[in-house]
């Protein structure tokens, strides 16, 4: 936070904080949609910010002209625009982006959260490790490390995680909770070091002063940090669990589909088989009525509709025999090797979806691809009641696996989403999922251990 001065230095060190505020916010606000106008807003809003802070340096400047006595006023006077900037830089999140208020405030506060770490880790620097420097090089100082604070922040933080900010603001009073804590961070550092000076005064011995000084400086900018680090860490942690939250509704949403999807399919598959055989029927009856060549045309084309896999679990049945359809009609070769019997511990909506959404995955990386690789292979080994089963496809592109996942990217291969809900499913029983690349080969790997969830 600027420091309490006079003249020019006062000006630059409001107009330091206030830029690296506003790029703290910029940066936790990351992603968000912009609304119509966006430059325009941004500008009023920066101005509006500008002229506050002018304001309260005016009055700062004017009681220190013509009533010094009251200085101590100064200290509450630095509070309250403080708190103005936080609720301006709120508002102006607001404003600018396609967010709620309930967004602004999250924007703010871990902005401001952001900021204010910076500025301390600076503040630590310039007023206990290095010598007394010029304002201005203090000054340089504390903003070069707030901008680079931010900066490494959203390189490895804000860019990697991704936020989806529709979702983040789920708990308004944890919300709240962080921006009083951010209250209570910049009451603590205004008050802290308007104290300092007086528990100094008590000292006699000048240099008993001054290492008490510095003690008491250092006490104030770490706890000031752990405050602003603990608002920090309550808004983050809500990201965190709202997005874990929705992403595994969204998983049980996709489950719940796939069994009305399995149902559905079911019903058809059958229909299909009964139709086959009555035309079957049918066509014996009206040989010697058409020709032979007509004949056999039929016979294939019935054949083809009534070949359905049979692996031994009704459930693998279906869902196989609906892919094969699909890559027979698209030049896709899918092979399967795989043994139904050992999953009946699976339930079958979840067999289902597992293995429709590994090869539907598997379909929409290689229906693009040149006839000669668009190969999906389905196969088995199991030990016991251990399964382990492989999908392997072609792909072209790139994928980025993180945590033995790819990241969903629709321009790229989309491997994303659907591996999470088979690792769910997976999971639930005793096993997992875990995807690798080599060369242009995609391959998915579905743990289940089905003699421990008997």
């Amino acid at each position: 936070m600027p420091s309490l001065s006079l003249g020019l230095n006062s000006y630059i060190n409001a107009a330091s904080y206030l830029f690296t505020v506003i790029l703290a916010v910029g940066v936790m606000s990351h992603g968000m949609e912009r609304r119509n106008a966006f430059v325009w807003r941004a500008v009023g809003m920066v101005t509006a910010m500008l002229v506050v802070t002018e304001l309260f340096t005016l009055a700062v400047q004017a009681i220190y002209a013509h009533a010094l006595e009251k200085a101590d006023y100064i200290i509450y006077i630095q509070t309250f625009k403080y708190f103005c900037i936080f609720v301006l830089s709120g508002v102006g999140a607001t404003v600018c982006y396609k967010c709620s208020a309930w967004h602004g405030l999250f924007f703010a506060t871990s902005g401001y959260c952001l900021q204010h770490m910076a500025a301390k880790i600076a503040a630590v620097f310039t007023d206990i490790v290095l010598p007394p420097l010029h304002w201005s090089v203090v000054t340089v100082i504390g903003f070069v490390i707030s901008v680079l604070f931010s900066v490494v922040f959203y390189l490895l933080y804000v860019r990697r995680a991704r936020l989806n900010y529709k979702l983040i603001i789920t708990n308004r009073t944890q919300v709240a909770i962080a921006a009083c804590v951010v209250g209570v961070a910049i009451i603590y550092n205004s008050f802290g070091m308007s104290y300092i000076s007086a528990l100094i005064s008590f000292a006699g011995d000048p240099a008993q002063a001054a290492g008490l000084g510095k003690l008491a400086i250092l006490f104030v900018h770490v706890m000031s940090f752990l405050i602003a680090f603990l608002a920090l860490m309550l808004d983050l942690g809500m990201c965190k669990n709202n997005l874990v939250s929705a992403e595994r509704d969204e998983l049980e949403r996709i489950l719940d589909d796939g069994k009305r999807q399995y149902e559905y399919e079911k019903r058809n598959i059958e229909t299909i088989n009964i139709k086959c055989h009555d035309l079957k029927h049918q066509l014996a009856a009206m040989k010697g009525k058409l020709y032979e060549e007509q004949i056999r045309e039929l016979s294939e084309a019935i054949d083809f509709y009534d070949a359905g896999i049979k692996t031994g679990n009704e459930a693998l049945d279906v869902v196989l025999t609906q892919k094969n359809f699909y890559c027979a009609q698209h030049g896709i070769r899918l092979t399967c090797l795989l043994d139904g019997s050992r999953y009946g511990a699976v339930a079958r909506h979840e067999l289902y979806a597992m293995f429709g959404n590994a090869i539907d995955n598997a379909i929409e990386a290689v229906e693009k691809l040149p006839e000669d690789k668009r190969v999906i292979s389905v196969t088995e080994k199991s030990t016991g009641g251990f399964i382990a089963v492989r999908v392997e496809n072609y792909f072209d592109g790139k994928i980025t696996i993180e945590n033995g996942l790819p990241l969903t990217d629709k321009k790229g291969e989309g491997h994303g989403f659907g591996v999470k809900s088979i690792k769910m499913i997976a999971e639930k029983y005793n096993g997992g999922a875990a995807v690798s690349t080599h060369d242009d080969v995609f391959t998915l790997d579905i743990f289940l251990n089905v003699l421990q969830s008997e």
